[in-house]
């Protein structure tokens, strides 16, 4: 009979201290130190020519942060920016989905995590795409349909995918770096 006791308090023993163990582990999950950098869209750009699909483009390149930089293609009425690695491994477009001619905001937002660049916030606005009554005004304020915050994920967080009507949040910006880091807190976690 004591032999059992004993045996009962040892088995009870080893799963009180294993639980211990384990919540001590989870416990101890780091949270990243999520912190931003910023970067000027126009800042030593070098004229470069692109080919594209439809042929050769006009653009720039320009300093980005880090590993990456900037590439911006002209159209006949447009601009498109990308996000591109030093290396040209990575590429990411910073357009807003459901198309529009986009006018970019001049700073960039870097985001990191623990000193990691993972994303990239930049405010777009949008305008519509039809042809202007007199012809020439695209970007004039009665063409405007709206100004979003565009958040992309750099190489290794290419689903980071999200985009903030600066209209219809209270702090777009807040907003835009929460999803932000809410999308890289998911992309590590090994649940």
């Amino acid at each position: 009979m004591r032999k059992s006791v004993v045996l009962i308090f040892a088995i009870l023993l080893c799963v009180y201290s294993a639980s211990v163990l384990a919540l001590y582990v989870v416990s101890k999950r780091r949270v990243p130190e999520f912190t931003s950098s910023y970067s000027q869209l126009n800042k030593n750009c070098v004229r470069t020519v692109v080919e594209e699909d439809a042929g050769r483009a006009a653009s720039q390149t320009c300093d980005g942060l880090g590993d990456y930089r900037l590439r911006k293609s002209f159209g006949a009425v447009d601009t498109k920016v990308k996000i591109v690695a030093k290396d040209e491994s990575f590429t990411v477009p910073l357009e807003k989905t459901g198309g529009c001619l986009q006018a970019y905001g001049e700073r960039i937002e870097w985001r990191l995590a623990d000193r990691k660049l993972f994303a990239v916030i930049v405010k777009v606005t949008c305008y519509k795409t039809e042809p202007p009554a007199d012809g020439y005004s695209y970007y004039a304020d009665e063409n405007r349909k709206g100004e979003f915050l565009i958040v992309r994920g750099l190489k290794g967080y290419e689903r980071i995918n999200h985009e903030v009507d600066a209209k219809g949040a209270a702090n777009p910006e807040e907003a835009a770096r929460r999803l932000a880091d809410q999308s890289y807190d998911k992309a590590n976690s090994h649940d």
